[in-house]
């Protein structure tokens, strides 16, 4: 099978089945037996084409004679994902692109490969005068089809950042997000785990937190393969998210609780910063997601996280007060679009504000575990305000017994971090895409009184 074959495999459970693009394509490379360089077209191909799926719908119907509904399934997607190579992988030759479609097209009868040759020259030879939402109009149609962003997203951006930043983080939202992971200090440090990576024909440079990440620039085989990452020498993380545990700093030999820990990459970065001593409580709804973070602390060493399987509403009265709380509470995800190709298609607007509800009420919670003296901090990877400082202003407002940190030593610990990103006199951050270049994340430092 060829790499497209199996994008359009993938593209059509997504499109058709509801299914999630980074299960549905981790699952199709675990089990093709294509080489390095194809599977990475695969994943290329399949989260790009997602990204821009409404400008290709906008260009196919330009060139289209019939409705786009009518298409068959297989057919739609053959063409959205060899339109997504002509107008954006220049590095492909269009003859490539439009031999291989007409190709695949084939087991649907005659008439659809030749529609999908013909349309695709087409496409090819008129390029330059594709035409879009005229800007001087409708500004938020021209930016949401040229950029493949929901109209309601582009419009909430626009009236908080302007015109200008807001292109900037579309743009950002569209490109491919780097590989990057986080040097296990508990084995190793960040020059040492670049040598061993080099040694297995891994290419490797520093990353924004430097002695804490790393950005892989060459990859000859699937990371899981490698011995360092048999040896647990790093864990596969976003930078963003590595700021949390450096934000929450927990002590060695403190109790930390960590609720909706997931499969653990918080967790156990709580872990190394702790120097594996003290305990922490890992907390997550689901049985499958603790099974993970429990293969990840053997991977990585670690020895004292326990996890426990609940619903933090249900947890609660039973827990001893703990010295450090993390709640990275379940959100809208809008900070991280790059990197989830299909979130912003199953987004609605009307989800940041039941988000907004649920993150109140669960950091009313995670507060009661909190001892007087104690940290807590709250994070989401979302952008938008009600989920972010209205949620912890709404909070220390209400809770006369907790105050903002201040996270000056954390920012001066990041240079790619200015001081005027955190609010002034407030414990709290917006890591903003395209200013820092890496996903967006909200961080809330908060002491009990």
């Amino acid at each position: 099978m060829t790499a497209r074959n199996l994008a359009v495999q993938v593209l059509l459970q997504v499109f058709y089945e509801s299914a999630y693009a980074n299960l549905a394509l981790e699952k199709a490379l675990k089990y093709c037996s294509l080489a390095p360089r194809d599977r990475g077209l695969v994943t290329e191909l399949v989260n790009g084409t997602i990204r821009m799926k409404k400008h290709l719908d906008w260009v196919l119907d330009l060139f289209l004679a019939t409705k786009r509904r009518q298409l068959e399934r297989r057919v739609y997607v053959i063409l959205i994902l060899s339109l997504y190579q002509l107008l954006f992988l220049e590095r492909v030759p269009a003859y490539a692109v439009i031999n291989e479609a007409v190709e695949m097209a084939r087991s649907e009868g005659k008439g659809a490969s030749g529609l999908v040759n013909g349309l695709l020259r087409n496409v090819e030879r008129s390029r330059d005068q594709i035409t879009y939402p005229d800007p001087s109009r409708d500004i938020v149609s021209y930016l949401a089809v040229f950029y493949s962003h929901p109209e309601w997203m582009v419009s909430r951006w626009i009236d908080r950042y302007g015109y200008e930043d807001t292109r900037k983080l579309l743009a950002f939202n569209n490109q491919s997000p780097p590989l990057t992971v986080r040097v296990n200090r508990l084995k190793t440090n960040a020059s040492e785990l670049a040598a061993r990576l080099d040694a297995e024909g891994v290419k490797a440079r520093a990353g924004k937190i430097s002695d804490t990440s790393l950005l892989l620039e060459s990859l000859p085989t699937p990371l899981s393969e490698l011995q360092a990452y048999s040896e647990g020498l790093f864990y596969i993380q976003g930078e963003s998210t590595m700021l949390i545990p450096l934000c929450l700093a927990p002590r060695p030999d403190s109790l930390v609780y960590d609720f909706c820990c997931g499969v653990g990459g918080k967790t156990t970065h709580l872990a190394e910063l702790m120097g594996d001593r003290g305990k922490i409580v890992a907390f997550d709804l689901y049985r499958h997601k603790l099974e993970l973070l429990e293969q990840n602390c053997r991977r990585l060493g670690i020895s004292i996280v326990e996890s426990r399987q609940g619903d933090l509403f249900d947890l609660i009265p039973e827990l001893t007060e703990a010295d450090a709380v993390l709640l990275d509470a379940p959100c809208s995800g809008l900070g991280v679009l790059r990197s989830r190709a299909d979130l912003r298609w199953r987004k609605k607007e009307e989800d940041i504000a039941l988000m907004s509800e649920l993150q109140s009420r669960m950091l009313e919670q995670a507060a009661r575990t909190v001892r007087p003296g104690g940290k807590l901090l709250y994070s989401t990877c979302s952008l938008e305000p009600e989920e972010n400082q209205e949620v912890v202003e709404r909070f220390v407002a209400n809770h006369a017994d907790f105050e903002f940190m201040s996270l000056d030593e954390v920012l001066e610990g990041n240079p790619w971090l200015a001081a005027e990103d955190a609010a002034p006199g407030k414990g709290y951050l917006t890591i903003f895409p395209p200013r820092h270049q890496t996903d967006g994340m909200f961080v809330s430092l908060m002491r009990r009184m």
